[in-house]
């Protein structure tokens, strides 16, 4: 299972999507369309650990 979370710059959870498809190369879309311009932050987990990327969201 794959958890992705989407964060603000301040720290608050967004967003959360937990996928159960573990193909790799594994790719999902994320709907942003509701959000402003701005940084955010998404972690995408696995049981393996987790990782952290920079978003920009440019409207």
């Amino acid at each position: 299972m794959v958890e992705l979370a989407l964060f603000s710059t301040d720290g608050r959870l967004l967003r959360s999507e937990s996928v159960k498809n573990l193909n790799r190369p594994f790719t999902h879309s994320f709907h942003c369309g509701d959000l402003t311009s701005g940084v955010y932050l998404m972690r995408v987990a696995t049981g393996m650990g987790a990782a952290y990327k920079k978003v920009v969201v440019q409207r």
